[in-house]
């Protein structure tokens, strides 16, 4: 990583951008929306989440197109274009003053950032890394929720200030900002795009072609135990975005609520990168199960310490779940499927994740709606936590035994 520079830099740099902006200023600062959008508009919260909702659904969707739709000759043209309509469909969700307006919005934000985001981000990342290929993820990810921690105060304030309006327009302005790197750098899809060749490529090899190794049958027995922890592990991390809520039901100040969405996005950050060094040193099984135990124990810290210091230190613990749902889920596809049969496995486990993570989120509004209460939602995380650490233990003894056998 010493001799990281030139174009590789600037690719690395261009997809933090990415990730800050399709991730950190879209879906990962939504919670501060809610309860002031509800509010206005005197609508139930779960009716303002639907609109996250459905643009999860729209970008997932959206995102097992995109080897047809960007590709060499496009690129840039795509990239710009994407990144435009976010930032136009973020300004138009602040003049609206229905919820329709919003979920249609909400869909156009979707099918952008299903185009200009993660997966685009982990598809380049892998064309133009050979070596480092998982820290470089890793720092990608991270960024949004780094970007998410950092502005999260930002919005809140100018929520408390100018209002919920003024703050669609400020995160407008942000994601054009972290979109101009990929759109002005000299980089491309593929290296060879860009006249280089990837990164840490054997010196012999350089400009040869990479022979391609044949992936070996998929388990359908595994591929379904990968889809329930990718189903399972898609839950957790939308009680972050709901952080704000607690906050609020447990009559603590606005300000708090804020806070420990900004705690758990730095936590999203921080998670990101110490699992991947826990399991470069006690392997993906054991990572993930202290993870697991980690947000256990923050979920029960929100339910039993309600001052401000427990819900942070609840929120932070609860952070780490999105590591479990993004670097968990990859280093588990590769573990037990192999490198060769990643790109066959992770868009299909990939879907599973964020149809979950989207009806989730909508349906912790819809159940705070109806109990008036977040307890039934925490109860029910508790279980989704069990049950993910449980498929963990179950999926590494199988893989175990046929490698015995």
């Amino acid at each position: 990583m010493k001799d990281l520079k030139g174009k590789y830099l600037l690719l690395l740099i261009a997809m933090c951008g990415l990730m800050a902006g399709s991730g950190g200023l879209t879906v990962n600062v939504a919670g501060l929306f809610f309860n002031p959008i509800s509010e206005e508009l005197s609508i139930g919260r779960g009716d303002v989440s639907l609109g996250m909702t459905i643009c999860n659904l729209v970008a997932s969707f959206a995102g097992l197109a995109i080897a047809k739709v960007i590709r060499s000759d496009n690129f840039k043209r795509a990239v710009t274009i994407g990144s435009a309509v976010t930032v136009a469909s973020t300004v138009l969700l602040g003049l609206c003053s229905s919820v329709l307006p919003m979920y249609l919005l909400h869909a156009v934000r979707g099918l952008s950032t299903g185009f200009v985001g993660m997966i685009l981000v982990t598809m380049m990342i892998n064309s133009w890394f050979q070596a480092n290929n998982g820290l470089i993820t890793s720092i990608a990810m991270g960024f949004s929720g780094l970007a998410s921690a950092v502005f999260s105060p930002v919005l809140s304030a100018v929520i408390q200030s100018s209002g919920w309006r003024m703050a669609y327009f400020v995160s407008a302005a942000l994601i054009a900002l972290f979109s101009v790197p990929v759109i002005v750098f000299p980089i491309g899809l593929r290296p060879e795009d860009a006249g280089t060749v990837p990164y840490g490529e054997a010196p012999e090899r350089k400009g040869q072609p990479h022979p391609a190794k044949a992936p070996e049958p998929i388990a359908k027995d595994m591929f379904v135990l990968v889809l329930l922890y990718a189903l399972l592990s898609g839950a957790l991390p939308t009680v972050v975005q709901h952080l704000p809520g607690i906050a609020s039901s447990y009559a603590l100040p606005a300000s708090v609520g804020a806070i420990m969405l900004s705690v758990g996005m730095i936590a999203n950050t921080g998670g990101k990168l110490l699992l991947g060094f826990l399991i470069d040193r006690i392997g993906t099984r054991l990572s993930v199960l202290f993870s697991c135990a980690a947000v256990a124990a923050g979920i029960f810290c929100v339910m039993t310490m309600h001052s401000a210091a427990g819900m942070m230190a609840g929120a932070a613990l609860i952070g780490l779940s999105y590591s479990i749902m993004t670097v968990g889920h990859v280093m588990m596809i590769r573990d037990v499927f192999g490198a060769a049969n990643y790109g066959l496995v992770y868009p299909k486990t990939s879907l599973g994740v964020t149809l979950t993570y989207a009806s989730c989120s909508t349906l912790i509004g819809f159940v705070y709606d109806l109990f008036g209460s977040y307890m039934p939602i925490l109860y029910a995380m508790l279980a989704l936590v069990a049950g993910t650490a449980f498929l963990v233990v179950i999926i590494y003894a199988k893989h175990a035994a046929r490698h015995r056998n």
